[in-house]
């Protein structure tokens, strides 16, 4: 149902109607109008793209093309997506959940997926096997493709993760 409202946002943000009435970015979020969206798109099969523009509307279009290459199917990218400015964002897949959180600082995104994790294993009838970590996305719209390579459950020290 979350993934439902997501969608339909993005879908009401990415066309037209953003375009024609947001002249810049402070329309949109004036606490943090000078930085670039960052959009990071996850279909149905894990497969995942990066939008990084200056409009919301660019970012989600370049994140869902992205995605695109690497589903290689019509529809699918775009069924989740997360929007940040000026922050991070954490993809872990649970079985075949994907989970994506955001935050201004890593450690608070790695937190706060470690969270949708346990509240997604408590509410499941059946058991899964440990999450995997699929993309971790910086500041500025660059996936961080060491991190790719570490199991969701082992910790990640600060100087792998980068500065947060």
């Amino acid at each position: 149902m979350k993934w439902a409202r997501t969608t339909a946002i993005a879908i009401l943000l990415s066309g037209a109607a953003l375009r024609g009435h947001a002249e810049n970015v402070s329309e949109i979020n004036p606490t943090r109008s000078n930085h670039p969206w960052t959009v990071v798109t996850v279909a149905p099969d894990g497969s995942w793209g990066i939008g990084h523009k200056p409009y919301m509307y660019q970012a989600i279009a370049e994140a869902v093309t992205n995605c695109k290459k690497m589903h290689r199917k019509n529809i699918g990218c775009g069924a989740q997506l997360q929007t940040i400015q000026a922050g991070w964002v954490v993809v872990i897949r649970c079985h075949n959940t994907n989970i994506l959180t955001p935050a201004s600082v890593l450690s608070a995104a790695v937190q706060l997926a470690s969270k949708r994790e346990a509240t997604l294993r408590a509410k499941s009838a059946q058991e899964f096997s440990a999450c995997a970590h699929i993309v971790t996305v910086n500041p500025n719209g660059t996936a961080l493709p060491y991190l790719s390579v570490h199991t969701w459950t082992e910790p990640v020290s600060s100087q792998q993760a980068g500065t947060n």
